[in-house]
């Protein structure tokens, strides 16, 4: 059942792996010295153990970090160590197999159906994992506390965990880690990168690198691969790394190519111009409408596999409306979506519009229509004085049919409603949508430096032409 090779045996003169700086972890360095203590008596009764918790949870949303963390506490404890799948444990635990060769041993599970709340509507195998549940009780019960195997796993959420092995005797200790701040997740990445790798624009803005890497590489396998990606480009290229780049790696990912000179960017001038009136469209709405505080960190009419071009917002701005779930944040969002199609259509005519090029971002604006009129209780009358209440009710749950149609016929008429506000402001800003698709035809990529300057140049010209009315 479990081979060596699963096992990380306890060495004393093995080095481990120094805590990382994370919030709240000072419980489970306690947990370990509690567990040390334990394990280093000759004769333990069975009522300590039920005190110190044979099966115990880590309520925190990053399951690998967990698992890592697993791995500090067995050490620091002098417990051998042990990973299983979600498979595993119910093989383990349904063919009553022992672990006490392995003993003292702290054993971490991946989460899984084993510890979830399952019904017959979610998990067709809801009577096998409900008897795992009940026996798995059972096991925890009949571990000899003199060779202690201790189960631990991970979830974000407590209450997402069965009831059934939720009880005493169960997994019956909770362990919670606050989650990273923004602020915090950017420090730490500076930090693992090389500060001395780093120039000004990463190490003076660590809310700005932390925002970016949530919105973009929420898991830990991920971050890692951007890591030494980042890592690499210092050690290769020999100079500091900047924001620049991790913006450049957000949007195109690791891997290594020459985008700017690579065949998949020589499309014809037609398309190209059509595809920088798009994302100009999308930059565009993002200043106008923040009253130019969401100035675009990327913009580009560099060609993947899946789309033509891409635009960033400002990760400074969207660091500042974290949590930001108003009313106006939630229409910005949608307007910034619909910029791209309106663009086009202003510019060349519904006729010529691609059909296919808004889909991503037709998706998007109707998801969040829907959470507004559905979840929010929002409706296209909403700035209206006298009409603001007449969607007041929303659903729980998943909306019934009827709920559905009327929730999807409000979403429409708001998105309409929205697109003539987009296209009017458009209408309105042609010399500056015009300056930002110059700039993209002539660099492929634009980032906010080039934005501001576009920007300040554009006032620059007001400035002149004002003073030539006034002579």
């Amino acid at each position: 059942m479990i081979s060596d090779s699963q096992v990380t045996y306890y060495n004393a003169d093995q080095s481990k792996k120094a805590w990382p700086k994370i919030p709240g972890i000072f419980v489970l360095k306690d947990w370990a010295k509690e567990l040390k203590k334990a394990v280093s008596k000759s004769n333990m009764d069975e009522s300590i153990w039920r005190l110190i918790g044979k099966g115990a949870v880590i309520l925190y949303p990053k399951n690998q970090i967990c698992c890592d963390l697993a791995k500090l506490i067995a050490h620091d404890a002098q417990m051998n160590f042990i990973e299983l799948s979600a498979d595993e444990i119910l093989e383990l635990v349904t063919q009553n197999h022992s672990l006490e060769n392995y003993a003292p041993a702290l054993i971490y599970v991946h989460g899984g159906p084993w510890y979830e709340k399952v019904t017959p509507e979610n998990n067709p195998d809801t009577n096998s994992i409900l008897d795992f549940q009940k026996n798995f009780l059972s096991y925890l019960e009949n571990i000899n506390p003199n060779q202690p195997i201790i189960f631990t796993t991970s979830i974000e959420k407590y209450e997402n965990l069965s009831e059934e092995i939720r009880r005493v005797g169960g997994i019956d200790r909770r362990f919670y880690i606050p989650k990273m701040s923004i602020e915090e997740i950017g420090k730490r990445f500076i930090s693992e990168v090389g500060e001395k790798f780093c120039d000004s624009s990463l190490i003076n803005f660590p809310e700005k690198v932390g925002k970016l890497l949530d919105n973009h590489f929420d898991d830990e396998r991920r971050q890692e691969l951007i890591l030494l990606a980042m890592q690499r480009k210092a050690y290769f290229q020999s100079r500091l790394v900047t924001f620049h780049d991790l913006v450049d790696l957000a949007a195109h990912g690791s891997h290594e190519s020459d985008l700017l000179t690579s065949g998949s960017n020589k499309s014809n001038p037609i398309k190209r111009n059509k595809d920088a009136i798009h994302e100009a469209g999308h930059a565009l709405i993002s200043i106008i409408d923040s009253e130019e505080l969401n100035i675009p960190d990327y913009c580009s009419i560099i060609s993947m596999r899946d789309y033509s071009g891409m635009m960033l917002e400002s990760f400074t701005y969207n660091y500042d409306r974290t949590k930001d779930r108003t009313y106006s944040n939630l229409r910005h969002q949608i307007r910034i979506a619909l910029g791209g199609r309106a663009a086009e259509h202003v510019m060349f005519g519904i006729e010529n519009v691609n059909a296919w090029g808004s889909e991503s971002d037709l998706l998007f604006a109707t998801f969040r229509a829907k959470q507004l009129m559905g979840n929010c209780g929002f409706s296209p009358d909403s700035e209206n004085d006298i009409t603001l209440h007449n969607n007041l009710a929303i659903f729980e749950d998943n909306p019934t049919p009827s709920e559905a149609q009327h929730i999807e016929a409000l979403s429409r008429q708001f998105l309409a409603s929205q697109y003539e506000v987009v296209i009017e402001m458009i209408n309105n800003n042609k010399p500056l949508l015009q300056s930002i698709t110059d700039q993209l035809l002539d660099k492929q990529v634009l980032y906010q430096p080039d934005f501001l300057a576009i920007l300040n140049n554009k006032k620059s010209l007001a400035i002149e032409d004002y003073a030539l009315e006034s002579e």
